[in-house]
C-alpha cells in the first residue's frame, strides 16, 4: 500500500476495465459525494482501458486528483493481497474481478 500512497488510509477498491459499460465514472462521482459528507476516503481503481484519461480528468474536475489512485492492470495475486486492506469493494459492473 505504501507504493500507492494508501498506507494507513481508508479506501474503496474497484477492479474493472476502464470502459463506459463498466460505469467506473460512477465510482468517482460517488467518492465525491462521500467526501462531501465528511468521510476521508480514497478510491483505488485497478484496471486499464480507453476511459483512463477521461476518468483522470473527471477526478480532477471533482477535486479528487489526490484521492483517486489508478493502479493499472495488476495480476490476480496482487488483487487478492490488496482486497483485505480496502474499507469497501465497489462493483458497479464487474465480471472476472468479482
Amino acid at each position: 500500500m505504501r507504493e500507492l500512497g494508501l498506507f494507513g488510509k481508508k479506501f474503496s477498491i474497484t477492479i474493472s476495465r476502464l470502459e463506459t459499460l463498466k460505469h467506473v465514472d460512477d465510482v468517482i462521482q460517488t467518492l465525491a459525494e462521500v467526501r462531501k459528507m465528511g468521510f476521508d476516503l480514497r478510491a483505488l481503481l485497478g484496471g486499464d482501458g480507453r476511459l483512463k484519461e477521461d476518468l483522470r480528468s473527471l477526478a480532477e474536475s471533482r477535486g479528487l486528483k489526490n484521492y483517486v489512485v489508478f493502479a493499472g492492470n495488476r495480476p490476480q495475486e496482487w488483487i487478492a493481497n490488496v482486497l483485505p486492506s480496502a474499507s469497501v469493494v465497489v462493483s458497479p459492473f464487474m465480471g472476472r474481478s468479482l
